[in-house]
């Protein structure tokens, strides 16, 4: 029997089996394994039928030492742009009784020799970690499993018959043609490259076709955004359905041709012979970044990829660079938004090669256990609709400058627009990322200690969820936007925020307080920069002044969750202690109100090992209450949205044209730049993450950011919140 007539029916068995006993397959299995996780068991796929016992040489028992996986991350957070209020957290809830050989070793992690990747994930239940596959009808969605069965049929044409007549072809004409036929198809991105040895897998013994084109299909946002959860899985199932048909319809149609065609669909029993994102990056459609998934230039890592290998000959592409290393050296978003913490700091020596790496021993397990992820794909500053193109041109700018510098570019591809009194940038409401709502004030306090609290309700439909910790961004009527902790947890579909008014400040606390019941702004989804764990034995807040607001939603969690924790609040005058009875009540009366310094000298004494300690107030405080918990060792989390140094006007000078633009108090670099037209990636928004660096070529820099090395002081900035110390500064933009 010829190979394609195997690969129809062997499909078409299976898809009929995954259709039908998937169902029956989950009506078994589903219910133990929900009852094992509701009680916070381990459900073991080793128990599952048709599990094969592991090879020796697959046994962790005998794989010898596992190279170290990725450090924790100093500034865990949720970015604003995923619409869950938090993520859930890493529970170890699907595993073997018998570990297989640690994903590090297979990956090559350490090694300094090349050799070719092995299949090792969702490649088969003869892999070590087949089990999983095994096991995926059991934490899989029916419709997500539907996909994989049509996936299975529809693969019958990876391979088939070739016409007895070859025809001649001109490699470029050939090229043009697959490429036009794969975007009407709805490819956005397609190249051609030879198959290099590195990215054949390591199973494949046989000749394999010599050349390849890669595909890239888009997914669908709205369900990335919502990651990790059932409608994700939906989203990237679909992503890879839309990408293997694209595939399958050129290689047909090179078949058609007189010339073999091997569809590497990716999905449901199609051909495995090589890994794809090396032959994305050769074929030019993009860079792998830091999360270890492609990144395009029109849709970021938003895609799934496909690949025909064939003998037909084609004119190749080359790779391309706009940007995606330099900007991911600094840029951090993906590895502090992963719960599992999977994403390594670094680059690894893998398999001989120095490239960003994932950990699959945390990154699969926590795909499994939430039906599903994404985050690292979906919180990447490429990947926001129509921000891949705008965030390369930023970055191909920069390496303008660095080859003219100091003369200025010739052809510059960003400039500034000539109105300088446009308002800050605020995206435009209607997209998948759009995180702007109106809301209307529906209730004022004025507290003695000159704190106002707002009330904020949507004025049309239900606030986004949020989480313990959050923050909103307010744009104010007159433009500029300032950032508030909220004070409540969700249940109450209204925003609670507390607010000093200072006098002396920019004008943002004084705009808040001329607000009145009934006055509407505009607020964006809240992010949340201040992700406690929720799973240690004591916790210590600890409020300096309206940072208080953080700590009277934490303390709400606190309690509900039954936590230990107690509260020290420092303020000038006892009876300006705003949200005290409330703080007094979540913590069964464990919180002490100190007008003095003396009390951080022994507040940290016999406490509980891993106790947590959270601090927020202003900067002199929160590096007094931090050094005293280094002291112990404990693990300590802060959130700040400014410096205690008054802001002040300066100017920012654009290295790629000479312009000079003014940064007023109280706004940012990149909302000032945003205001004349250049788009800045910005996701924390507080100098934790490290997506707006850029370089500094003239002028000392005030650093307010808490992700710059040392060795990166002196030359880089962080456009979000850091500001020139003197009246200039010159980045290289």
């Amino acid at each position: 029997m010829n190979v394609p007539l195997k690969r129809t029916l062997v499909n078409g068995a299976i898809s009929l089996v995954i259709k039908g006993g998937s169902r029956a397959f989950q009506a078994i299995y589903a219910k133990r394994y929900r009852k094992a996780r509701a009680v916070g068991d381990v459900f073991y796929v080793d128990d599952l039928p048709m599990v094969k016992p592991l090879a020796e040489q697959h046994r962790a028992a005998n794989s010898g030492p596992v190279p170290d996986g990725p450090q924790p991350v100093p500034h865990p957070f949720k970015a604003r742009i995923t619409k869950p209020g938090r993520y859930p957290k890493a529970t170890p809830t699907i595993g073997f009784r018998d570990p297989p050989i640690s994903g590090r070793i297979l990956a090559g992690i350490d090694e300094t020799e090349p050799r070719r990747a092995p299949r090792t994930f969702f490649h088969g239940p003869a892999t070590p970690y087949g089990g999983f596959e095994m096991g995926y009808p059991i934490y899989t969605p029916i419709p997500a499993l539907d996909r994989v069965a049509e996936a299975f049929w529809k693969n019958r044409r990876a391979e088939g018959p070739v016409a007895k007549t070859r025809q001649n072809v001109d490699p470029q004409t050939l090229a043009d043609e697959l490429k036009k036929l794969a975007t009407e198809l709805g490819a956005v991105a397609v190249g051609c490259t030879p198959v290099t040895e590195a990215a054949v897998y390591d199973h494949v013994s046989e000749p394999y076709l010599p050349n390849a084109i890669v595909f890239a299909h888009e997914m669908e946002r709205n369900e990335l955004l919502r990651t990790p959860s059932p409608d994700t899985l939906q989203g990237v199932m679909k992503g890879y359905h839309d990408v293997n048909e694209i595939c399958l319809a050129v290689s047909e149609r090179i078949r058609a041709l007189g010339w073999q065609a091997e569809a590497n669909a990716n999905l449901g029993g199609a051909p495995e012979t090589i890994a794809i994102i090396p032959l994305a990056v050769d074929a030019g459609l993009g860079t792998m970044g830091r999360h270890g998934s492609l990144i395009t230039r029109s849709h970021g890592s938003n895609v799934r990829l496909s690949a025909v290998l064939t003998d037909v000959p084609l004119a190749f592409d080359a790779p391309v660079d706009f940007g995606v290393e330099a900007m991911c050296a600094d840029c951090h978003v993906c590895q502090y938004s992963c719960p599992p913490q999977a994403i390594y700091e670094k680059k690894q020596t893998v398999r001989g090669v120095d490239r960003w790496h994932v950990d699959l021993d945390r990154c699969l397990p926590y795909f499994l256990e939430n039906e599903s992820c994404g985050i690292c794909i979906t919180v990447c500053p490429w990947s926001q609709t129509d921000k891949g193109p705008l965030t390369a041109l930023l970055q191909e700018q920069r390496m303008d400058v660095a080859n003219h510098w100091p003369n200025t570019v010739p052809e510059p591809k960003l400039t500034l627009k000539t109105e300088p009194n446009d308002p800050p940038l605020v995206p435009a409401p209607g997209g998948p990322e759009d995180w702007w709502h109106e809301v209307r004030i529906v209730k004022r306090v004025e507290h003695v200690s000159e704190v106002v609290e707002l009330h904020l309700a949507r004025t049309n439909g239900i606030l986004p969820d949020w989480s313990a910790g959050a923050h909103v961004e307010v744009a104010l009527p007159s433009g500029k936007v300032r950032a508030y902790s909220l004070s409540n947890l969700p249940g109450e579909n209204v925003y609670r925020l507390g607010v000093k008014i200072d006098p002396a400040g920019t004008g943002g606390s004084l705009e808040i307080g001329s607000l009145s019941v009934g006055d509407t702004l505009t607020v964006s989804r809240p992010g949340n920069n201040y992700l406690v764990p929720e799973d240690r034995p004591h916790y210590v807040l600890c409020a300096g002044g309206i940072g208080v607001t953080v700590m009277v939603p934490l303390a709400l969690r606190l309690a509900e969750l039954g936590r230990s924790f107690e509260v020290h609040y420092s303020v000038k005058d006892v009876s300006k202690a705003v949200f005290a009875d409330e703080l007094r009540y979540a913590s069964d009366g464990k919180l002490t109100i100190h007008t003095n310094r003396d009390w951080r000298d022994t507040f940290l004494d016999a406490k509980p090992d891993n106790t947590v300690v959270c601090v927020c107030g202003p900067r002199g405080y929160m590096d007094a209450v931090y050094d005293a918990a280094l002291l112990k060792r404990f693990e300590t989390f802060s959130e700040d949205f400014g410096s205690d140094t008054p802001d002040r006007d300066f100017d920012v000078v654009l290295a790629s044209t000479g312009e000079r633009l003014t940064v007023p108090a109280g706004e940012s670099i990149a909302r000032a730049l945003g205001r004349r037209g250049i788009e800045v990636p910005i996701s924390c928004g507080y100098g934790i993450c490290g997506t707006c660096t850029v370089g500094v070529l003239d002028g000392e820099v005030e650093h307010r950011d808490r992700v710059l090395p040392s060795g990166d002081r002196d030359s880089k900035i962080t456009l979000c919140c850091s500001r020139a110390l003197g009246q200039t500064i010159t980045i290289d933009i």
